[in-house]
Formats: structure tokens, sequence, C-alpha cells
């Protein structure tokens, strides 16, 4: 019996180093891959943005703001952090690990949607935070979203990556300095696709069917928390409401309510809020790909009207 439990016990123990090992390399991996998860969470760690402008925002910002842009208008170093499917307390946990290593910006643009503040608790794309579990800032802004992360992912070599193929192949590429290439620019990533019905009645092209805005208490009060910290350090926020397609605006129930907490936060801190609900863009199908998304070149005409703005703001 004895000689059995030690075989068994040798059967179970002997392949740890080598899922030490592999987990070793995957993670190691990823943190130095540059491909479409990964290039900006790397950026951020090593302390290789230190811009003088960071866009903050959902995926709103993330195709709508071109750094690129603003770099040339405003004679700036910026930076785009924006972050697909979010909301604004994990957008706001994002700027405070950017602060942690990287240093503090003199503007933050900070995109807005009728529905950042309709916490979830859900966590999507959450491929993107795998080989950083063990920072207990990722760990932290993570933990309390529904059936992902728990103490096997964690702790137990690999389990993290279980139904990971792509992703760990990635980091052993990326290991080996062969990974992916992102075809993002400094966070943002300007689309060309055609027209579809994403963000309309669950992909259904009609009809329009109302959506019910809502907002979480808890999220406000990090918004208004967010605000405060940047005046305390001195950082200028500037906050901007990218446009809709127009057709859908009518869909949106209670969004007085939400304009109305921006409008309040604003003049609350004294921050300019750049409302674009109103713009032309907003009127020309052409320039969507859906109806809260700008294609590239939509984006590239926002991002200039911003640019414009700010140079007014900033004395240029």
């Amino acid at each position: 019996m004895k000689k059995f439990t030690l075989r068994l016990l040798l059967f179970c123990l002997l392949p740890l180093p080598l899922l030490y090992g592999l987990n070793y390399v995957i993670d190691n991996g990823l943190r130095k891959s540059r491909s479409y998860f990964y290039a900006e969470w790397n950026d951020l760690f090593n302390s290789k943005i230190n811009a003088d402008v960071i866009v903050c925002g959902s995926s709103r910002a993330w195709v709508h703001i071109s750094p690129k842009i603003l770099d040339s208008m405003l004679h700036v170093n910026s930076y785009n952090l924006g972050m697909d499917g979010t909301q604004f307390m994990m957008e706001y946990d994002r700027f405070k690990i950017y602060l942690k290593h990287n240093k503090k910006p003199k503007y933050v643009i900070q995109t807005l949607d009728y529905h950042s503040f309709m916490e979830k608790y859900e966590l999507y794309g959450y491929q993107q935070f795998l080989p950083y579990l063990n920072d207990t800032d990722v760990w932290a802004m993570t933990k309390n979203y529904k059936g992902k992360f728990g103490f096997m992912e964690q702790n137990f070599p690999l389990f993290k990556y279980n139904n990971q193929e792509v992703i760990a192949k990635e980091g052993v590429r990326s290991f080996f300095n062969k990974g992916e290439v992102s075809k993002k620019y400094k966070g943002y990533e300007g689309q060309t696709l055609g027209w579809d019905y994403a963000f309309a009645n669950a992909g259904k092209a009609v009809p329009i069917e109302p959506f019910v805005l809502w907002y979480d208490k808890k999220s406000v009060e990090k918004f208004y928390e967010f605000l405060e910290y940047c005046k305390q350090q001195g950082i200028k926020v500037i906050l901007v409401f990218p446009p809709i397609y127009k057709e859908f605006l009518p869909t949106f129930i209670h969004k007085e309510d939400i304009l109305a907490i921006y409008n309040g936060a604003a003049q609350k801190y004294n921050v300019p809020l750049l409302n674009y609900l109103d713009d032309t863009l907003g009127d020309n199908k052409r320039m969507f790909y859906n109806s809260q998304h700008l294609t590239k070149p939509g984006s590239e005409i926002l991002t200039a009207k911003v640019a414009a703005r700010m140079k007014e703001l900033m004395g240029q």
C-alpha cells in the first residue's frame, strides 16, 4: 500500500515542473507580446507610454480617438487606453494602473456612453488579463466579476489557459520573439467595416426596439472620485461624448438622466464636456459601421474636431 501511494504521488508530482515551466513560458511570452490583447497592457506595465494625453473609455474610445491626429495637431505624445466592452469602473481601474507604472498625463480624454454606468459585473474579454493574474492590481480589478477567475486560475499552472489554445500558442511564439503584431496604433484601431446592426435589437435589422438605460450608483460615485482625483493631481479632464447614428437616438429611454449626471459632473468640477450627439457626423450613415461606432474616416473627423477644441482650451 505504501509503495502504491508513493507511486501515485510521484505520478501526480512529476508533471508539475513541466506544467510550471510551460506556464512560465506562456505568461512571459504574452507579457512581451505585441498582439491584439496584450500590446497596450505590456506598454502600460513596462512604463513605455508616459503620455501627455491619455484617452480612456470603452470601444467608443478605442475606435474613435486617433493618437496620430492628436499628436499632429496638438504637438503632444498621446495614447489610447480604450477597452472594448467595458463600463466606467474598469476603465478607471486601468487608468489607476497606468498611473502606477507611467508618468502622470497632463490631460485625460474620457469618452462617455449612455451605458457607462450600467455595470454588469461580467468580465468581457477576460483573455486579456490571463498573464497578469498575479499582479495585485489586475487581480483586484477582476476578482469581483462573475464566473472567470478564482483560486485555480491564479495558482494552478496552465489552468487559466484551458481552452485557450490560440493564446497559449501566441505566448510560446512571443517568448521566442515570433509572435503576432497588432494593427493598433498607440491603442487606437480605426475600423473599415461595412454597416451592421450589432447594436440594434440583438442583430436584427428591424424593428429597432427601445433600450432602457439605468445606472449603478457605485459607478457614478467612482466617476466623481475620478474627477476629484484628477483635480487634486492637476490632471485636466476633457469629457467627450462621441456621436451616435441619429436614427437610434430615440430608442434610448431615460437618456436625459444619464446626460444630467455628465452635465452635473462637468459643472461641479469645471471640466469641459464636448457633446457630439447633435453633430452632423451623426446624420451620415456612411460614417458608421453600427449605431454607436464610427468608421475610420468618421473617427478621424471626430478626433480632428476634439483636437481643435482642445487647442482652444490649451491656448494654442
